[in-house]
């Protein structure tokens, strides 16, 4: 091999360490054939599928006190009852509805000063309040009509839920959605390299490896992009800036490419 295409391949190895993050798992070394004045390029590729969603979920906490524990529980159960049938007006199907029983009940007890702005008095001063009861718990609901998730969501809050969660939306079959991802990943990475071996003076002409890393990063659920907007990092993963859409489901994938390069 001439000193130049050494020199060639040490910029290649360059560029395809400056190409993208270095691979979460490592890989165990594989013996790349390539021909005489080949060589060698690692790029990765970031890509995304936006599918409408085909199902949603969503978890709505019921909480209720009472005097006594059976208070506070047939408090509780009345309640989960007007959320139900409210989800239920709003088109969410009974067998889509799994209520939590038996709610989870504490007893709070406080002994509370007759004056706040006195002077703490001696024990026998005390008024001691009657104990509390409260019975927590939450109802799972999963809407296979999508475009219904508005109106479910003010049905549960107008049965006197303060403050209800958001749908988290996702696909029965993501397998379509993944494949088109990963295609849309590859079409990047091929673009870099292309790129590179054109600064090269060389051209791509084969694909040598592929290798997927894990696409953690949840783009459906709009408090992790409002979470990291405040840290002052609304980006997803390689800094690729999302944007939360109700009802689409972001399926990412993230892979790397050996390609292999010759010259022109």
């Amino acid at each position: 091999m001439s000193r130049g295409m050494i020199a060639r391949g040490g910029l290649a190895a360059a560029l395809a360490l400056a190409a993208g993050p270095v691979a979460a798992q490592p890989v165990p070394p594989v013996a790349m054939q390539v021909a005489p004045g080949e060589v060698l390029l690692e790029a990765g590729g970031y890509g995304l599928a936006r599918t409408p969603a085909d199902l949603g979920t969503l978890e709505v906490p019921i909480r209720a006190e009472g005097a006594t524990e059976v208070a506070a529980r047939r408090a509780f159960e009345a309640q989960q009852r007007r959320v139900v049938d409210a989800a239920v007006r709003a088109g969410v199907a009974r067998a889509d509805i799994v209520p939590e029983s038996p709610p989870k009940i504490e007893r709070d007890e406080a002994d509370t000063l007759t004056d706040l702005d006195a002077e703490e008095p001696a024990a026998s001063e005390r008024r001691a309040e009657p104990p509390v009861f409260r019975a927590s718990g939450s109802v799972k609901f999963r809407s296979r009509n999508v475009s219904r998730a508005a109106a479910v969501r003010e049905a549960i809050g107008n049965a006197g839920v303060d403050s209800v969660p958001d749908f988290v939306f996702s696909l029965i079959d993501s397998r379509a959605a993944r494949r088109q991802a990963k295609t849309a990943a590859v079409e990047q990475a091929r673009g870099d390299a292309e790129a590179y071996a054109a600064r090269l003076n060389m051209r791509v002409v084969r694909i040598a490896r592929i290798s997927e890393r894990a696409a953690t990063y949840n783009l459906n659920s709009i408090y992790g992009l409002a979470f990291d907007a405040l840290l002052g990092n609304p980006r997803g993963p390689l800094g690729i800036v999302e944007e939360y859409q109700e009802g689409v489901v972001v399926t990412p994938a993230i892979v790397d490419v050996d390609f292999v390069l010759a010259p022109r």
